[in-house]
């Protein structure tokens, strides 16, 4: 089992050593899910308004302002791919994020324990489901005169389900996330999130505490520019340094850039860290979003993913 995990990571997919270092079996499902997030360097803790919300922070399921059923192609290295489905409800004075991704490892030549060629193939991958549910915690306002308040609260949480398929032999896993943003209306908003908390499973997964924050640097009736930055930091000392920034024109052109760095990380094609961008486009009840990601040395990573807003 040692052994044929290890021609697994080794061989064909550089950044698996990452998860193989951090001695998680999961670490494939930390890959960006949905485009938006990708383009910006992952800086989505703070920024999460969206159905993808379930996977970066639990919490921006609360700041959803309409229905929302998303589907997205990460094209991942050589054969590998991440595809994920998330929808997004109103639900009273909350709301309700359920989700499924699917990581495709590709598929592999099968050597035995001894080192030799089986004739055989496997095709390794990961499935998880996801459901969460957030609303608006708090709200407190300076002059009630003024509809929007100035300070506003976000809370949230989600359970997933995890299975892992190496080839050999199935491990399952239900973990928890939670999380909060913090709105301080014309100043910034800060988010928190704690992800991958093990509820039941003999495996051993790390869980990550990300904190983010962003500010609105410019805006007026047409443009807008928000720019945020994120600390993802997982308890057995891997660590991201995530940045970015979308300019929006009339909310339905958005241009995207980020950078996400990894500190000590270095693979035989270098440096993991790297420079991302991206651009989104709304037309009535549906966002196009296309991100690519260079991830340093081990090459670019494109993804797509559509949005559409059913009515009320």
């Amino acid at each position: 089992m040692k052994e044929l995990l290890l021609v697994i990571y080794l061989s064909v997919i550089p950044a698996m050593i990452l998860a193989e270092s951090t001695g998680s079996l999961f670490n494939e499902l930390e890959i960006g899910k949905g485009a938006r997030a990708s383009a910006v360097g992952m800086a989505n803790t703070s920024v999460s308004d969206d159905s993808s919300g379930i996977y970066w922070n639990p919490a921006g399921l609360g700041r959803i302002s309409e229905n929302q059923v998303s589907f997205s192609y990460n094209k991942w290295f050589l054969d590998s791919s991440v595809k994920s489905a998330e929808t997004a409800l109103k639900l009273g004075s909350g709301s309700l994020g359920l989700g499924f991704v699917y990581v495709d490892m590709g598929e592999f030549d099968y050597i035995d324990p001894d080192g030799f060629l089986t004739g055989k193939t496997i095709r390794p991958y990961t499935i998880a489901f996801s459901a969460g549910y957030a609303n608006q915690t708090l709200a407190y306002y300076d002059d009630f005169n003024i509809n929007n308040a100035t300070f506003k609260l976000f809370t949230g949480m989600s359970l997933k389900f995890i299975s892992n398929n190496d080839g050999y032999e199935n491990i399952t896993a239900l973990v928890a996330d939670a999380g909060a943003i913090f709105v301080f209306t014309g100043i910034a908003d800060a988010g928190v999130s704690v992800k991958n908390l093990k509820i039941a499973t003999n495996q051993d997964i790390s869980p990550s505490v990300n904190l983010g924050v962003s500010r609105m640097l410019f805006y007026d009736s047409i443009n807008k520019v928000r720019a945020a930055i994120d600390l993802h930091v997982w308890l057995d000392g891997r660590q991201e340094i995530c940045a970015g920034a979308e300019y929006s024109i009339s909310d339905y052109i958005f241009l995207r850039a980020g950078y996400m760095f990894v500190p000590g990380y270095m693979s035989s094609e270098g440096s993991i860290s790297g420079l991302n961008g991206g651009l989104g486009v709304r037309m009535e009840n549906f966002r196009f979003d296309y991100a690519i990601t260079t991830d340093g040395g081990l090459g670019a990573n494109h993804s797509v993913t559509v949005i559409f807003y059913p009515a009320l």
